[in-house]
């Protein structure tokens, strides 16, 4: 959970929200509605007055909101589409009907960050819109001196009570030639596992999956980071490049697992994640950002039993790998986790972490071949199978002032959340380490909120 104070306004507090992320909408009508639209363009300027964000909708956008992000006079992302869309597929146009601004200037203490006190401030701007079937949605746009963000969120409202969103193509249309470095993926489902690729812009591949953060740096000009801050109830997004003669990306929603087209489902008020664009003069300044920090939201309750820290992790070293076919009353796995924790012990190092030994901790059914990454449908995350010796490694562990994290795959961790975190808190375990997600749809950005909480 992120450890900061809710944002206030100097300007005015703002509306209530819920607290979840929510979505929304828009594709473009051709279909000859009525004109509904007159000109109308939103700016927002960083206090340092260097980033500019703007919203413009006109009759020539075709009631979609187009944006446009420039830096010190120069287009960095021009004008571009802000278009989720809804399930049923209707065509949208909307007209602004109003505009509000104002100022957030605060600082808040942040104890597990690579700064102690951080400082958020910028210029924001909510553009209230209506749409040809009586739908208002807003469009809420910040402006730092370290980037520009914007999301869009539907309030309730007598004309709907219920949201579905298909996919979301909010649109970066990328200006000049920068160089990218960027991560693609085969599909939604992905462990963000695979390397890198650094490339001109334009031998950026299309048709693929691109994952966020994607860096861009124009040499002697600046450079942008492409992501998004506050996902809660809510898909994740990718980008993707449509077509290889184009220099715009476009947003891909995480699709739902068990439901076809669908993304996003949430009753009103609904929000979107912020669509961020970080900006600094080089790439090293994106590092130095606390602007994600300040988009997300306040942690609710006490945190202070956090304890940040190194670990060991045997797993990476691959030395257990076959300690399961060990005969039961070998003593090989429990002899080399108290090495691991003698030399944590005596290297200031908070944690050892425990994962198994070729197997998982925790009883099921074997599966040969399987591994790590398929559990069984007996497995059971309370219960560690006699091989292990947990009680005798957690025992060892507390002797020398060492804490011990668990790793869990977690699907059966999801089935027993409760029981088992009630039961590794009686064991003393400080921490887990829950893999193969695999997933960042919005059933599985659920779990992890309500994983965290439980923790809480």
């Amino acid at each position: 959970m992120n450890t900061i104070p809710r944002i206030h306004s100097d300007a005015g507090k703002r509306k209530p929200r819920c607290r979840f992320d929510y979505t929304a909408m828009i594709v473009v009508s051709m279909l000859g509605l009525p004109r509904l639209l007159e000109a109308a363009t939103t700016e927002l300027r960083s206090p340092d007055g260097r980033n500019v964000i703007q919203v413009i909708t006109s009759e020539e956008t075709e009631g979609v909101p187009r944006y446009v992000v420039s830096r010190d006079g120069q287009e960095i992302i021009r004008s571009s589409a802000i278009l989720p869309v809804l399930a049923e597929g209707v065509a949208i146009k909307s007209r602004m009907i109003d505009v509000s601004r104002g100022e957030v200037n605060e600082q808040f203490p942040f104890e597990f960050g690579k700064n102690s006190q951080i400082v958020n401030r910028c210029r924001y701007g909510v553009v209230t819109l209506r749409t040809q079937l009586n739908l208002t949605w807003e469009i809420e746009l910040r402006a730092y001196d370290d980037g520009v963000a914007f999301r869009y969120r539907f309030p309730k409202q007598d004309a709907r009570q219920h949201l579905e969103i298909q996919d979301e193509w909010t649109q970066f249309d990328i200006a000049g030639h920068p160089n990218a470095l960027f991560n693609t993926l085969s599909s939604f489902t992905t462990s963000h596992e695979s390397p890198y690729s650094r490339k001109a812009f334009s031998d950026v591949p299309s048709g693929t999956l691109i994952d966020m953060p994607l860096l861009l740096v124009w040499p002697e000009k600046c450079a942008a980071a492409i992501t998004e801050a506050r996902v809660r109830s809510f898909s994740n997004a990718c980008l993707e490049r449509p077509s290889a003669d184009k220099t715009m990306l476009r947003c891909r929603l995480s699709p739902a697992a068990n439901r076809k087209n669908i993304s996003v489902a949430s009753d009103l008020p609904c929000e979107s994640p912020w669509r961020v664009v970080l900006l600094g003069d080089v790439a090293g300044e994106l590092l130095e950002s606390d602007l994600l920090l300040c988009l997300n939201d306040a942690p609710v309750g006490d945190y202070q039993w956090l304890r940040p820290g190194k670990t060991t992790w045997h797993w990476w070293n691959g030395a257990f790998e076959k300690d399961h076919e060990l005969p039961q009353e070998s003593t090989v796995s429990l002899d080399r986790h108290k090495r691991y924790i003698d030399f944590c012990a005596d290297n200031n190092i908070a944690y050892h972490a425990v994962s198994g030994d070729g197997l998982a901790w925790y009883r099921q059914s074997k599966q040969p071949g399987k591994g790590y990454g398929k559990p069984a449908a007996d497995a059971d995350v309370t219960r560690a199978r006699d091989e292990i010796q947990l009680p005798k490694i957690l025992d060892y562990a507390k002797q020398r002032g060492v804490g011990i994290r668990l790793w869990v795959h977690w699907k059966p961790l999801s089935e027993q959340l409760e029981d088992a975190f009630t039961l590794y808190e009686s064991w003393g375990v400080k921490g887990l380490m829950v893999d193969f997600l695999n997933r960042d749809d919005q059933e599985m950005v659920e779990f992890i909120e309500r994983m965290l909480l439980t923790a809480r």
